[in-house]
């Protein structure tokens, strides 16, 4: 708060203003504070946008889906901000979220994890396949490269939306709803549901006790 404090008299000063008293006295609180920092509801749906856009950097999906739902009753883009406000309000930093290794859809929710991680691995994502998957990669320095360039091109695409990276990994790993079927006999066809997009499907087996992707 001190640093906002300190910043020119504009909107972003605002916007770190409310965001801080969002993190610290909760959304109610913030909401108050920007009635008395704005002129007109524009100027505060701007200001409460960008406090929620703030709080997403620190990972306080609560209270930026507070700020952004109360912004999208008067701007002409809210139908979108209600969406993203219905996907916080289910979103938790991925350290609370339960990977169960004991569930066939554990391993396909780790290897989201992996990939929407500061740091993706190659090694980690063929940790998680089966064995003939891997060996099969008989060209290590190009698998790597190729693994780069398309962790580079999913990076970009995810932060194309505007939203930070971190942010993203932690709505789609929150968000994403799985269906499965099967058996550890024959396999199991694992239906990932990622809201506004088609469902996909993973196929995953058990190999030695634990279950990796086909």
């Amino acid at each position: 708060m001190s640093y906002a404090q300190d910043l020119p008299a504009t909107e972003t000063r605002r916007s770190f203003i409310v965001a801080a008293i969002a993190a610290d006295e909760g959304s109610e609180s913030a909401l108050k504070k920007s009635l008395e920092l704005t002129t007109d509801e524009d100027d505060r749906n701007k200001v409460l946008v960008n406090a929620g856009s703030f709080l997403l950097q620190i990972q306080n999906y609560a209270q930026a889906a507070e700020l952004f739902e109360a912004a999208a009753r008067g701007e002409s883009n809210g139908a979108q901000l209600s969406n993203l406000v219905s996907m916080l309000k289910k979103t938790k930093p991925r350290a609370e979220l339960k990977l169960d290794a004991a569930d066939p859809a554990g391993v396909v929710q780790q290897l989201f994890a992996g990939m929407l991680s500061s740091d993706p691995s190659l090694e980690k994502v063929e940790a998680l396949v089966i064995k003939p998957v891997r060996e099969s990669m008989v060209d290590p320095k190009r698998e790597q490269q190729d693994f780069r360039r398309g962790m580079f091109d999913f990076r970009n695409q995810m932060e194309s939306s505007g939203l930070p990276l971190q942010a993203i990994g932690d709505m789609v790993l929150s968000n994403i709803r799985y269906t499965k079927e099967g058996d550890d006999n024959a396999g199991y066809r694992v239906t990932m549901i990622i809201p506004g997009a088609a469902p996909q499907d993973v196929f995953v087996a058990r190999e030695d006790g634990v279950y990796k992707i086909v």
